[in-house]
């Protein structure tokens, strides 16, 4: 596998637990293909995470 792949693989794992609402399982992932291939769909996600764990608290 590429760092492209394995990045795209790591943002579908954060993009499914952000779908369960395990944020900190998400923006693990999330931060994992953000250091392989930075991208503006995972950012997004990350900050969604972000965001819902601020209202959530």
């Amino acid at each position: 596998m590429t760092k492209s792949s394995d990045a795209i693989s790591f943002t579908g794992l954060g993009n499914i637990y952000q779908q369960q609402a395990n944020f900190d399982e998400a923006i693990n992932y999330y931060q994992k293909a953000l250091v392989l291939a930075p991208n503006c769909n995972t950012y997004f996600g990350l900050a969604t995470c972000f965001t819902a764990q601020k209202k959530s608290r």
